[in-house]
């Protein structure tokens, strides 16, 4: 578990470190979260604003009195240009006496403090490794696997999907991840027949063991919200079939 804030005091440290005077901020900012490509800038200022957004939203609904609310949220004015956009373009060392100033990195800490036993987030860090050495490992049954060449290409896009959606979380949400594991889940259940299943046990008992680790990860990443309950709820009783199919 974390804090929206202690994320975005991470974040922003991260940064601060670079030592890059002259870089822009949201091109540093895409480097630091390991972001590439034509719109690898636009997701990390996306994840930035949203990130922000979500200590806002996190300091309001937070069982505090309102003196401490009220506080907490004098110290999040200093990162207002964030939520305006207004300092994205702007350089590392122009933001060091502003935005990325160590005693506004700090309000960032008291921040957290406030929030941590109040709001918390679920990271999912430590599971992501395990859940990408999952997804690879079910990958590479798949191209050894007995199963004709167009339904691997296609269980192979599907499970490519999932783990882009599982090592891009914390950018994309856990909607991303939803919608991804609904796709995969909805082709296993009505592409494979009983017999391809029964035939590929490493691939399919594999893709049960990953769904129900990614769901549990979906149900504490969304506390327990209903829609993420029926999700947890249901599909595994689907996946029973699949399950005993492999070990016949």
């Amino acid at each position: 578990m974390t804090t929206s804030a202690l994320a975005l005091l991470e974040t922003l440290s991260a940064v601060a470190e670079r030592k890059n005077p002259e870089g822009r901020f949201r091109t540093v900012l895409a480097e630091c979260l390991e972001l590439e490509g034509e719109d690898g800038e636009l997701q990390a200022v996306l994840y930035l604003y949203k990130l922000t957004a979500r200590v806002r939203d996190d300091i309001e609904v937070a069982e505090i009195n309102s003196d401490n609310k009220r506080k907490l949220k004098g110290y999040l004015t200093a990162f207002n240009g964030i939520l305006s956009l207004s300092q994205m373009t702007q350089t590392i060392g122009k933001l060091k006496e502003t935005l990325l100033k160590p005693d506004h990195l700090t309000q960032l800490t008291w921040i957290h403090m406030a929030l941590d036993g109040k709001v918390n987030r679920y990271d999912g860090n430590s599971e992501v490794k395990d859940l990408i050495s999952s997804i690879d490992e079910i990958r590479e049954a798949v191209a050894d696997s007995s199963l004709p060449s167009d339904l691997k290409k296609a269980l192979l896009r599907r499970l490519t999907e999932l783990r882009s959606a599982v090592d891009h979380f914390r950018f994309y949400g856990i909607e991303g991840l939803e919608d991804t594991l609904s796709m995969l889940v909805g082709d296993v259940l009505t592409k494979y027949t009983q017999e391809q299943i029964k035939e590929n046990p490493q691939v399919f008992g594999g893709i049960s063991k990953t769904v129900k680790s990614a769901l549990r990860w979906i149900y504490l990443a969304k506390n327990a919200v209903r829609g993420s309950r029926e999700l947890v709820e249901e599909v595994p009783k689907a996946f029973e079939a699949i399950e005993n199919l492999t070990k016949m």
